[in-house]
């Protein structure tokens, strides 16, 4: 009872901290997402003809406008939309506040509660090496300095798909449980196309250097009802199961039809992705700097850790593939946001190596360094015109000691100083890790 009344806590206290910085902004990618679920409830169909002008993000078929992304963060939108619905007509609102409602609804279940779920499921595996007060502090520190807390609050699919590549990873490493796996694998490809790489990779790896064919059949089937779900709705709409929406992106996107939005592996971008002011992951994820040092110092990049995890091809096929995509940086947004789900990856998968080899007071270092850049960047609105090739120095640093700092929170709609509700989130942030730091002395390893 006390264990599930410190885990309550600990949700309760995240959900605040994570919804702080809700968006209901009417940002491209966000509105897309958000179009069909109005034009569902309102006018009974999928497509958004009416309404095209609010984004610059769609499908263009058969004469109309859809949303190209993959539809998972749509429908789980969709759903507690309708109930609200039944209580507060769409209609008594009107277009702006009905469209403002629903991307408040979509960034709370697809941003706020899978980041929720990431902060739990790395506190449940640090208490295997740490006590259980230390576990909740580190898993706040690793995922609020993380580029993974900026999507938090909004209306992207990269968090489903993060919890979902996750819960797969975890299943098939400490579970053992293929068919559980493969369905998490499933319903991460339908919250993001590239995940099917993810499913490609533990696929190939259940066969060739393990021969493990009966598990690698599970977890093939697991998959199957959610991509022959998601084969139904391109064919719904497209006419074939195996062409989904984004290949029929129009306006700016028209070169994502071309080649399935791919060129040639660019060492430029790999290099831009890896280490770029632009899109760097070490830029964004601060603690990964500690990472690859320990993994240098220590060479623990074995032949066995490159043959048996299904980790070590990720880190690898991820960032090469994203180095072939046309838009490989994301548009207008805060650091590599296709990377969320590998960045969320490596962080739980590190968690052995930074308690093993590393020093705790090290990872809270490096994390505090992410989590004070991530806090200026909520501040100032992380979605930001991708004209700036250094955004750091170019525009969130100058917009925020210039006093620009108008992202909306969840308590903007009241009568208070924008200032101190920008500046709130850092003290109760701080409250909350005293609550969890062991002031009896340093900072011990070990449970006991």
């Amino acid at each position: 009872m006390l264990l599930l009344s410190k885990m309550k806590k600990f949700l309760l206290i995240n959900l605040l901290l994570t919804a702080y910085f809700t968006d209901y902004f009417p940002s491209w990618n966000l509105s897309t997402r958000a179009l069909p679920v109005y034009t569902i409830i309102q006018d009974h169909t999928l497509y958004f003809d009416s309404y095209v002008t609010q984004t610059g993000d769609y499908a263009l078929i058969k004469g109309h406008y859809y949303c190209e992304k993959a539809p998972l963060s749509t429908l789980i939108t969709l759903i507690p939309t309708v109930i609200i619905n039944l209580l507060i007509p769409l209609d008594s609102l009107g277009y702006s506040k009905s469209l403002n409602m629903i991307r408040a609804i979509g960034s709370t279940f697809c941003g706020t509660l899978p980041f929720l779920i990431i902060l739990l499921l790395l506190a449940n595996y640090l208490k295997q090496y740490v006590p259980e007060k230390r576990a909740y502090l580190l898993a706040m520190m690793l995922g609020y300095g993380s580029n993974t807390y900026i999507y938090s609050g909004g209306l992207w699919g990269h968090l489903l798909a993060a919890v979902f590549i996750l819960g797969a990873y975890i299943q098939i490493k400490q579970k053992k449980k293929f068919m559980l796996a493969g369905l998490y694998a499933g319903l991460a490809v339908s919250a993001e196309y590239p995940m099917i790489l993810f499913l490609g990779i533990i696929s190939t790896m259940l066969v060739f250097p393990e021969r493990r064919y009966r598990q690698c059949l599970q977890f093939i089937l697991g998959s199957l009802p959610v991509l022959l779900l998601l084969g139904l709705y391109h064919y719904f709409i497209t006419g074939s199961p195996f062409r989904p929406l984004y290949l029929y992106a129009a306006g700016e996107f028209t070169i994502m039809g071309q080649m399935l939005g791919m060129h040639l592996p660019s060492i430029k971008i790999l290099a831009q992705l890896f280490a770029g002011p632009f899109r760097g992951l070490i830029w964004y994820t601060p603690i990964l700097i500690y990472i690859i040092y320990l993994i240098a110092r220590y060479r623990i990049f074995s032949r066995k850790f490159l043959l048996k995890d299904y980790l070590s091809p990720a880190i690898f096929v991820f960032p090469l593939y994203f180095s072939c995509y046309h838009f490989w940086w994301g548009g207008c947004c805060h650091g590599p946001r296709h990377l969320v789900p590998l960045v969320t990856l490596i962080l739980y998968a590190s968690i052995p190596l930074c308690l093993k080899w590393g020093k705790i007071k090290y990872l809270i270092m490096f994390s505090s360094v992410g989590i004070l850049l991530n806090w200026v960047t909520k501040s100032v609105y992380y979605i930001y015109n991708d004209r700036f090739k250094f955004p750091f120095t170019q525009f969130i640093f100058p917009s925020f000691f210039s006093g620009l700092v108008d992202a909306p929170t969840i308590f903007s709609d009241l009568n208070i100083s924008k200032y101190l509700l920008i500046y709130a989130w850092p003290v109760l942030f701080i409250l909350a890790i005293v609550n969890y730091w062991d002031f009896s002395g340093k900072l011990r390893k070990s449970k006991g």
